[in-house]
This record gives structure tokens, C-alpha cells and sequence, in this order.
């Protein structure tokens, strides 16, 4: 199933929740992933839909910094909230494993 569709799942879960906070940060996700299809005028794959949440994730930490430096801790939390939210809906990365002819052994002579 395709990140966006997972997504899409979430958002109505979180609509029937009323889980606001969760709402708003996968709708923010869905908006990203949308734009960089759009972007790319084709369906995203896992890798490149793995690239746009670890640049969302590396802006929220940027963000994280800046409210503390700032002293708004409140909105600090936010951001370390929005943080744990995209980490939980990133792909995970499968094992690679090795193919037959890779792991196969030189034939005796």
C-alpha cells in the first residue's frame, strides 16, 4: 500500500478521534508527499517518499532549536511532538537481504 494511501488512513482514524494535534501533523505529511508528486508528475516510491520525511523531520529539529534558543519551550514541545509523530508513519527500511548467486559458492575444479 502506497505511504499517501497509509496516510490517508490515518487522517480519518485521527478525524474519528478527534486527535487534533495528530490530525494536523499528518495532514502537513499528506500536503508534502503531495507536493513532491506533483513536482515529479509521477507516484512517489517508498525511497523518495522516505527522503521528503526525513526532510520534514530535519526541519522540525531545526525548529526545535530555534524555539529553545528563543525560550518558547511550548512551541519546542510541538515540534519534538510533530517529530515523533513522522518517525512513526516513515516506512521501515527492510533488510537487504542477499540474493542466491550472491551468497552461492565458486563451484570446485
Amino acid at each position: 500500500m502506497p505511504l499517501i494511501d497509509q496516510i490517508q488512513k490515518d487522517i480519518v482514524a485521527a478525524m474519528k478521534a478527534r486527535e487534533e494535534q495528530r490530525l494536523s501533523t499528518l495532514r502537513m505529511v499528506k500536503t508534502a508527499l503531495k507536493n513532491r508528486e506533483i513536482e515529479k508528475m509521477a507516484p512517489l516510491d517508498d525511497k523518495e517518499s522516505q527522503q521528503v520525511l526525513s526532510t520534514l523531520i530535519k526541519q522540525r529539529k531545526d525548529s526545535v532549536e530555534q524555539f529553545t534558543k528563543g525560550g518558547r519551550q511550548e512551541m519546542a514541545d510541538k515540534e519534538a511532538a510533530e517529530i515523533k509523530l513522522i518517525e512513526t508513519t516513515c516506512p521501515r527500511p527492510r533488510a537487504k537481504r542477499k540474493s542466491w548467486l550472491e551468497s552461492a559458492r565458486p563451484l570446485p575444479k
